[in-house]
């Protein structure tokens, strides 16, 4: 049985024993194809604004994607396993990976079968404080007094296999939404490892506002790199929609990330979809609490 084959297989099966397709969740926030650039999403979107691109057939195949909220525990366990294997695999500590926690929300991509293929989570600002408090207390307190709220992003991971910028984008871009338009963030900060700060640094213009200090938690090196949402906009505004060369170079070598987030048209929909799902917590329907983490330190496709 060829690779298709196995995966269509795979996704026939998930689908008829667990009853699970993402672009169905109740949590379902966005989906788009690898053939189509962010920004052309806008002639496809259905008419409340929601990014469902093409047809159901033409959403659930290979370059297919979707972005829902993590609210079951199969979600949970399923982001939970990625993050633990990416970082055993970087030989990261990885005993404490996932916790429930309130004010951390996790957001999971799926491709066109179903296959979890990237995870990220949001941590609020709260009177927890944040994880990343642990080494860089002074930084982070300095940055509400300046700016304001603050979120953290934690257990950032994509599969090796996945080469897709819009996989990337599209989780950080989601992420970023719902801390700066539902809960007025001001921005963002971020403990990775010393190589990777370089990648954001180049990829999204984070700057890095503290040396490298050990993060108990993973047992590594690391780094705060920071940026304001303001920024984020002004860059998607400026960037947005800039030629992609059909043949991609690797996630490092290209100008920015930027490129492959969503445009304000999409935006829009997708703040409508947080809308709902919250309206619908606060009513009283049941969604579990997301994943959370204790892992600060992000994993993405690179060497």
């Amino acid at each position: 049985m060829g690779e298709l084959e196995m995966m269509n297989f795979f996704g026939a099966a998930q689908e008829i024993f667990f009853g699970f397709r993402p672009e169905m969740s109740e949590n379902f926030v966005v989906s788009f194809h690898e053939s189509h650039r962010h920004g052309d999403l806008e002639q496809k979107m259905s008419s409340d604004g929601i990014g469902r691109v093409g047809t159901e057939g033409e959403r659930r195949h290979k370059g297919s994607y979707t972005i829902c909220l993590a609210n079951t525990q199969n979600q949970k366990k399923a982001a939970r396993d990625l993050i633990g294997k990416m970082y055993s695999w970087r030989k990261f500590r990885s005993d404490n990976v996932l916790q429930e926690s309130s004010r951390l929300t996790t957001f999971v991509a799926h491709d066109g079968y179903g296959r979890l293929v990237g995870t990220v989570t949001v941590g609020l600002d709260s009177h927890e404080g944040l994880f990343a408090e642990e080494a860089y207390r002074d930084e982070i307190t300095s940055l509400r007094l300046t700016r304001g709220k603050v979120c953290e992003f934690t257990c950032l991971a994509v599969l090796p296999e996945v080469k897709s910028r819009k996989v990337l984008g599209g989780l950080f871009h989601v992420a970023m939404l719902y801390a700066s338009r539902m809960f007025n963030h001001s921005g963002v900060v971020f403990e990775v490892i010393p190589r990777h700060a370089q990648f954001y640094e180049k990829m999204l213009g984070m700057n890095r506002i503290a040396s490298g200090r050990i993060c108990k938690r993973a047992n590594v090196t690391a780094v705060l790199i920071h940026s304001d949402f303001s920024y984020v906009d002004d860059q998607i505004a400026r960037i947005h929609g800039e030629p992609v060369e059909e043949d991609e170079s690797p996630l490092g070598q290209d100008r920015s990330l930027y490129r492959y987030f969503f445009n304000s048209f999409e935006e829009a929909g997708i703040v409508r979809r947080f809308d709902e799902i919250l309206k619908k917590e606060e009513s009283g329907v049941q969604i579990a609490s997301s994943v959370s983490s204790l892992m600060p330190l992000s994993i993405f496709a690179s060497n």
